[in-house]
């Protein structure tokens, strides 16, 4: 009768000392983010700054209606390509992620590259 009553308890309590194993350190999850964080933001950074330096030089009057002409389509581009990198990135899409930030990189870059300083 005892051992019937130890093997009972035993069964019962066995799927409660599985639930007790030790789970892994939220320090890599949490590490993990913060790479994600400051990746995101330095996309935004990237197409920021060009974006900017436009704005600034057509308020100055530095930018010809040719030069325009090659710098806009090369910054709405790359604000389409945040976009996508943006919306990787709410789905943690890695892949998708990273070619959408190096599109974004690419495309600021060429465009900056044009704009007077």
């Amino acid at each position: 009768m005892l051992r019937k009553l130890i093997l009972c308890a035993a069964l019962a309590l066995a799927p409660l000392a599985s639930a007790c194993a030790p789970l892994a350190s939220p320090a890599p999850i949490g590490a993990a983010t913060v790479v994600d964080d400051r990746a995101m933001f330095a996309v935004e950074a990237a197409y920021n700054v060009p974006a900017h330096a436009y704005v600034t030089a057509d308020a100055n009057g530095l930018l010809t209606p040719a030069l325009k002409a090659q710098i806009k389509p090369l910054l709405l581009q790359a604000y389409d390509a945040l976009e996508l990198a943006r919306a990787a990135y709410q789905a943690g899409n890695v892949a998708g992620f990273e070619a959408q930030a190096a599109a974004v990189r690419d495309l600021a870059s060429r465009a900056n590259a044009l704009i007077p300083k």
